[in-house]
């Protein structure tokens, strides 16, 4: 119960460096190690995380995006992807007319409406 306690409570907030060390550690010992390395890299100007956002590939992300795939952003603002840009960001021209460049974390497809012919095609094989 702990653990899962533990997740929802990761899961409700962004997680800290100590959090993820509690939650992955096997021994005190290898938290207090952990712990170590991660003042030793705040020290020094490292980074803050294990990756940087534009380092975390695509495909762990969901679903790639192409250009002409609907999109909802986080707060369900809807929109078309216009373009990829550097890194994992992509150009998304909103339904209002607004156009941003958006982190791909930040972007989930819009599933497509089934008609008859996508549920056809999803039977053949074809999508």
């Amino acid at each position: 119960d702990d653990i899962l306690n533990d997740i929802g409570k990761i899961e409700a907030e962004v997680a800290t460096d100590e959090d993820m060390n509690e939650l992955i550690m096997r021994s005190e010992e290898e938290f207090q190690m952990w712990q170590q390395m991660d003042q030793e890299r705040e020290s020094t100007g490292g980074r803050l995380g294990l990756l940087e956002e534009g380092e975390v590939p695509e495909e762990l992300l969901g679903e790639r995006l192409k250009q002409g795939d609907r999109v909802m952003l986080m707060d369900e603002r809807q929109g078309t992807v216009r373009e990829k840009k550097a890194g994992i960001d992509f150009e998304v021209e909103f339904d209002d007319g607004s156009v941003e460049v958006i982190s791909r974390t930040m972007l989930s497809l819009v599933p497509e409406e089934e008609t008859e012919e996508t549920i056809e095609a999803n039977r053949l094989g074809r999508r």
